[in-house]
């Protein structure tokens, strides 16, 4: 065994030539600021995960690819929140629940909710959330509300063209309500985790209820919404006052019906641009034969 002296120590470190330059770290750390100032909610460590949820690349991941997986973080929390910025000028009308603009809602007649699915902009991600008269329950009604948020959920998701057969892993499906507490980088995801949890959850009803909502899945949902399309008269009945997505799908099929129909619609709302989603079906009943 060799041992050297501690001035041969010193040598040794003074000739270490693969020291990296410290002039490096302030620039970083400033690019890391400039992006974390965007989203003060999350902790550094959760940050840091998002960004790089691999820990096992810490370890010898350069500072330059650090700084490129940060900037993609940054670049998808963006991307996602253009989304969001469509979906909400598409439905303008979707209620608000605790000052937040929800994606969806399903709310109940006193003007509180059964649930919502909403973006969360400070860190960029999807989040579901049930009524507090919903969570633990497990009575009919309450099988029976859960029922008719997931006919609403996936009637809102072909409506707004999103897949509603995504699969999802094992870690993104946990048991009880813990998901709620959780958010998704995909709206399809989020929706995915969610018909998990409901159709489970539902299980226990008459089978004649429980086969209603099944039959959503099955495709014909989309097939219609494939055969209805109409891209330009859509736009002009989601911009309506009051439009909801029955609203729309009903004039639609209505239009797709009767090019006399899809003229008259077009025009009362080119001529009644303050018009309600009530003023235009009253409109067509009245005034059009069926």
């Amino acid at each position: 065994m060799i041992f050297l002296k501690p001035e041969s120590m010193n040598s040794c470190k003074r000739g270490f030539k693969t020291m990296r330059d410290k002039s490096r770290i302030k620039p970083f750390l400033a690019e890391v600021t400039n992006i974390w100032e965007k989203y003060p909610d999350l902790r550094f460590g959760q940050l840091v995960m998002d960004v790089m949820p691999n820990c096992n690349r810490l370890w010898n991941i350069e500072e330059d690819s650090m700084l490129e997986a940060f900037h993609e973080f940054d670049k998808g929390i963006r991307g996602r929140r253009d989304a969001v910025e469509k979906v909400k000028a598409k439905l303008p009308n979707t209620p608000n629940f605790y000052g937040t603009n929800n994606l969806f809602a399903v709310s109940e007649g006193r003007g509180d909710f059964h649930f919502r699915l909403y973006f969360n902009d400070s860190d960029g991600l999807f989040y579901m959330e049930l009524g507090d008269h919903l969570v633990n329950k497990s009575d009919y009604e309450s099988m029976t509300t859960i029922k008719i948020v997931l006919q609403e959920y996936v009637k809102w998701m072909a409506f707004m063209e999103y897949k509603i057969d995504t699969h999802i892993n094992l870690k993104d499906y946990r048991d009880g309500n813990i998901w709620i507490r959780r958010g998704f980088e995909s709206i399809e995801t989020a929706f995915a985790v969610f018909k998990a949890y409901a159709i489970g959850y539902i299980s226990d009803l008459p089978w004649e209820e429980f086969a209603l909502v099944m039959k959503y899945f099955d495709g014909s949902l989309q097939e219609k919404m494939r055969e209805i399309a109409d891209p330009e008269l859509k736009d002009m009945l989601m911009g309506i006052k009051g439009a909801y997505v029955d609203f729309v799908v009903g004039m639609l099929s209505e239009a797709h019906n009767s090019k006399e129909k899809r003229e008259a619609i077009i025009k009362y709302i080119a001529e009644h641009p303050e018009a309600s989603s009530s003023d235009v079906i009253e409109n067509l009943y009245k005034n059009i034969k069926r």
